[in-house]
């Protein structure tokens, strides 16, 4: 591929996310009312919807995959099988009884849809009230 073509086709992208992207309807109600903080935040998570279910998202990636020679393979999306078999709540109770069955702490995380970091204040939280033994 030139030099021309790759310039053609990265400027071919620019003109996508100017006139698309910018302009998105989803995007604008899902940050409608936010302060910046919480604005970013729900920013990074509808880009799930952008690469995933969105038609510019797609055509995105079939130019990426001609600029780079590349086959972008599409992402997965996200299962919502775990959502539905989660827990209620996790417990203390709930916590030993996966660690006995051999679960290590981030899959426990990922089971309850919850970051390692808040899973390891919930456990330090649970520490301090005397709900989990300190060599749990």
């Amino acid at each position: 591929m030139t030099k021309k073509e790759k310039r053609a086709l990265r400027l071919q992208i620019c003109r996508m996310l100017d006139t698309e992207c910018a302009k998105c309807k989803k995007v604008d109600q899902a940050l409608d009312g936010k302060k910046n903080s919480e604005r970013d935040s729900a920013k990074n998570q509808f880009q799930n919807y952008c690469i995933t279910e969105c038609s510019t998202g797609e055509r995105l990636r079939s130019i990426a995959s001609e600029l780079t020679g590349e086959k972008i393979k599409p992402p997965k999306k996200k299962s919502f099988l775990a959502a539905t078999r989660q827990r209620e709540e996790l417990t203390p109770q709930s916590y030993v009884a996966d660690k006995e069955k051999g679960m290590k702490d981030w899959q426990i995380a990922m089971q309850y849809d919850i970051s390692t970091s808040r899973f390891g204040k919930i456990k330090k939280c649970w520490r301090e009230q005397g709900l989990l033994e300190v060599g749990v």
